[in-house]
C-alpha cells in the first residue's frame, strides 16, 4: 500500500491523487444525477459521493447509464480539494467486460437483464432486442416508410383503436385466413364477390341480384 496520504493536505498528496483508479461500491440517484462512491483499494479508503459525468448541456443532457458496483472506474480529483471529484469513465478489464457490440462502429446499450439497443452502420441495421414492452407515443403524426417486406409476428393478440377511419390500399392481392372472420355493420362490396363454399345469410329481408354459386345462377333478384 502506498504510505501517500489520500487529502489536499500536502502537494505531494494532491498530485498522487488528482487522478485515482478505484472500485464502485456504493451508487444513488439524486436530483442533480447519479452519485457513486469509490473505494481505493492502493489507499485503503473510499471516496464521498461523487457525480458521474455526463456529456449535454444545460436541459439537454444525454444521460448515460451510471457505472455499476464493482465496476473499475477514472475518477478526477480537484487539485484544490482531493476529497472532491467526478468519475469519467469506466475502464473495462478482463474482470470487468462491457457489452461487446457486432461491430466498433456500432452505437449499442445493453441492459442488465441482457436486452439490448444497437445501431450497426456496417449492416445498416437497427436491433432492439430482449426487451418486454416497447412503448410509443405520439402527439402528432406517426409514419413508417418501408422499403421492403414488412413482417409482424404477434404471439398473442394484436388490438387496434381507430377514432376516425381505416384505409388500406394494395396495390397486389390481400389474403385473410382465419378461423372465423365476423364484420360487425354495414359492409359494401363495388367490385366482384365470389364465394368457394356455402353461404348462409339470416335477416328478415334478403335481396339478391347476379349471384352465381357452384355454376347455379340466380339472375334478376329474388327476396
Amino acid at each position: 500500500m502506498d504510505d501517500t496520504g489520500y487529502g489536499s493536505a500536502n502537494f505531494e498528496s494532491t498530485g498522487v491523487n488528482v487522478v485515482r483508479y478505484g472500485t464502485v461500491v456504493d451508487r444513488r440517484l439524486t436530483n442533480a444525477g447519479a452519485q457513486v462512491r469509490v473505494k481505493y483499494v492502493d489507499r485503503g479508503v473510499t471516496s464521498d459521493w461523487l457525480p458521474v459525468g455526463q456529456s449535454g448541456s444545460r436541459g439537454t443532457v444525454f444521460y448515460n447509464p451510471p457505472p455499476q458496483i464493482d465496476d473499475n472506474v477514472t475518477v478526477l480529483h480537484f487539485p484544490t480539494g482531493i476529497e472532491r471529484g467526478v468519475v469519467v469513465c469506466t475502464n473495462n478489464t478482463l474482470n470487468n467486460l462491457s457489452f461487446k457490440p457486432r461491430s466498433i462502429n456500432s452505437i449499442a446499450v445493453q441492459g442488465k437483464d441482457g436486452s439490448y439497443f444497437e445501431y450497426n452502420p456496417d449492416k445498416q441495421c437497427l436491433s432492439i432486442n430482449g426487451i418486454a414492452t416497447l412503448y410509443f407515443k405520439a402527439s402528432g403524426q406517426m409514419q413508417i416508410v418501408c422499403g421492403g417486406d414488412l413482417d409482424a409476428t404477434v404471439s398473442q393478440n394484436l388490438n387496434a383503436t381507430v377514432s376516425g377511419d381505416l384505409s388500406a390500399n394494395v396495390s397486389g392481392s390481400a389474403t385473410i385466413t382465419a378461423q372465423n372472420i365476423k364484420l360487425a355493420g354495414n359492409v359494401e362490396i363495388t367490385g366482384t364477390c365470389q364465394i368457394d363454399n356455402n353461404l348462409t345469410v339470416n335477416g328478415s329481408q334478403t335481396t339478391v341480384q347476379n349471384l352465381q354459386i357452384n355454376g347455379v345462377e340466380a339472375g334478376g333478384g329474388g327476396t
